[in-house]
């Protein structure tokens, strides 16, 4: 494996694999690559493209920014709207029969899983078995819907022994072992015929459907991309590793880029060994160490880290050695801010609920989990349309206007597509923004009392019981359960930090013993859930590029010790700032 510099772009007709670490300047060296291909090469006409595939729609935000050339030739995208575009758009009609999908009905793809009552309990019945069956036929125990809709989000198209099937990803779960892939085959087979869905994850399992039948199709897309880029490419699934590959033996010419410490998706069937395992014809192997991104004191720090990527760093100027702050993570915020004056510092955090804390700058009295499914598990359009309402309003305070829309869209049965449904979703959530201030600091009866006489809904009031005890729960505990696709606050989840960098960050530990476990264990390397838990915390550290602060709760004087013998005069804990 060669070493070159990120400014160092490569001869384009042969198949590229480049290991860079964290800050090596991938996107710098990706975008001298493309300069290098539309200058040099004579495979580029009119009519054909380079296409760059990234992982997320924030990185291909940031690549189509810094590229300020030729993006009339150049095609960025994440994998899904790539194969979604390239693929099933032209072709899919060719094998929608087979599959008994409906194209009518046919608006795109998303992730969103179908729960409603009447789908679940008709799969439920068709299945016959288990405890589920047992609890629709009695009606002695309540079916937990968005529990069942998780374990379906659960199963992705995984190829397995060169066969295509629906397995299982991450951790055991709820209802694990109570129904299994036949229910959730039986869910595909029923949204694609009745409802015209396609999941995400559909996307890559139908590509694969028409490269498998249609081999024409791979030839078609190769011809018109003669190159293609692949970012991230250690988070690749089984299925996208073989539609590129695939392509490559169709002709086109392909480069991977990536670093197999920054695997952090093996819950969406990424797999760190297909970026190690790649095998292409005439590959090219290269290899990238200097560190662009950060100051020295925050490289040396990432070095000790991980021992056996040494980076160089690039940038001269001195900093701050990362610090840890001990105390209660709003503390840490205010402190480390003033540390960095003018700038901005952004928060990342392992869960979702906490980055909400930190961006709403308080602290839950009660910490709540699944609120929202315990709504949704009650099963009525007045719990679905709640729900749907704080969705909406979460994603419009981040300015994810379309995503708001179609939120209310969904619950309120708005066909987005229809010019007088969507404008009926916009009017609601028009309602809800200008309404936001009577109900973000009540509970959740304030809120379905402005969409029962605000949006004219024909929902029950909240009298007893289980809902009585559900609906009482703040509006910010709620809030804070919001999944957001694209996250545009300063304080985020860490995997929506990924391939994003910025001047200071602040990576917020949830306990003690997780900071520990990271800071002094150094296991990155392997396929486990440890493993890649350390790694989403280097990727977390080292996405700062001026200061690092690490947020921990508490620290014993023992760990703390353990700490300082390791780091040295790297890392500083816990001074005034």
């Amino acid at each position: 494996m060669k070493t070159i510099h990120s400014d160092e772009p490569q001869a384009f007709n042969f198949n590229v694999r480049v290991m860079a670490g964290p800050g090596a300047g991938k996107t710098y060296w990706l975008i001298g690559q493309l300069r290098q291909i539309l200058t040099n090469s004579s495979k580029l006409g009119n009519c054909r493209k380079v296409a760059v595939i990234t992982y997320t729609n924030k990185a291909t935000e940031n690549i189509c920014k810094q590229i300020q050339f030729g993006m009339d030739r150049i095609e960025v995208s994440t994998i899904h709207a790539f194969l979604y575009t390239n693929v099933i758009k032209p072709y899919f009609h060719l094998i929608a029969d087979k599959f008994r999908f409906d194209l009518s009905k046919l608006q795109g793809h998303d992730d969103t899983i179908v729960t409603s009552p009447e789908l679940i309990n008709s799969l439920i019945g068709k299945q016959k078995k288990g405890w589920l069956f047992n609890a629709l036929e009695r009606k002695h125990k309540r079916i937990n819907y968005p529990d069942v809709g998780n374990y379906i989000a659960r199963y992705r198209w995984v190829i397995n022994n060169d066969k295509v099937g629906l397995f299982q990803q991450g951790r055991k779960y709820k209802l694990y072992g109570a129904i299994d892939e036949d229910f959730v085959n039986m869910y595909k087979k029923d949204v694609w015929s009745q409802k015209g869905l396609m999941h995400d994850d559909d996307v890559l399992y139908f590509s694969y459907q028409l490269f498998k039948l249609r081999p024409r199709i791979k030839r078609l897309i190769a011809y018109k991309f003669p190159y293609i880029l692949v970012d991230e490419y250690q988070d690749s699934s089984s299925i996208q590793h073989y539609l590129i590959q695939q392509l490559s033996n169709a002709g086109c010419y392909i480069t991977v880029i990536g670093d197999d410490a920054q695997s952090i998706y093996s819950f969406a069937n990424g797999n760190i060994n297909f970026i190690k395992g790649i095998s292409l014809p005439d590959l090219q192997d290269y290899n990238i160490k200097d560190n662009r991104r950060s100051t020295k004191e925050i490289v040396d720090f990432l070095n000790i880290i991980r021992p056996k990527l040494h980076q160089e760093a690039i940038r001269k100027e001195q900093s701050i050695k990362p610090l840890i702050v001990i105390g209660p993570a709003l503390d840490a915020y205010s402190s480390c801010k003033r540390c960095c004056q003018d700038e901005s510092l952004v928060t990342l955090c392992r869960k979702n609920e906490t980055a909400y804390d930190i961006r709403s700058k308080i602290l839950p009295k009660f910490q709540t989990d699944h609120l929202l499914d315990d709504i949704l598990s009650l099963g009525d359009s007045r719990s679905r349309m709640f729900v749907a309402c704080i969705n909406a309003v979460e994603n419009a305070k981040q300015m994810l206007m379309k995503d708001a829309v179609k939120e209310i869209a969904k619950a309120f049965g708005y066909d987005i597509q229809k010019m007088t449904d969507k404008k009926n979703a916009v009017a609601i959530l028009r309602i809800l923004l200008e309404k936001y201030c009577e109900y973000k600091s009540g509970d959740g009866k304030v809120l379905l009392h402005i969409i029962k006489n605000d949006m004219h809904q024909n929902i029950a009031e909240v009298r007893c019981g289980m809902p009585q005890k559900l609906f009482s729960h703040s509006y910010s505990e709620f809030a804070r359960e919001v999944r957001y696709k694209d996250d545009n606050s300063t304080d985020m989840t860490i995997h929506k930090a990924k391939g994003l960098q910025f001047k200071n960050v602040m990576v917020v530990f949830e306990d003690e013993q997780t900071a520990v476990d990271f800071l002094l264990s150094n296991d990155l390397d392997q396929d486990t859930q440890i493993a890649e838990e350390h790694r989403i915390y280097y990727v977390a550290c080292s996405r700062a590029q001026n200061r690092l602060f690490l947020s921990i709760p508490t620290l014993s004087e023992g760990n703390k010790k353990k700490i300082e013998n390791k780091f040295k005069d790297k890392l500083t804990i816990s001074i005034d700032i």
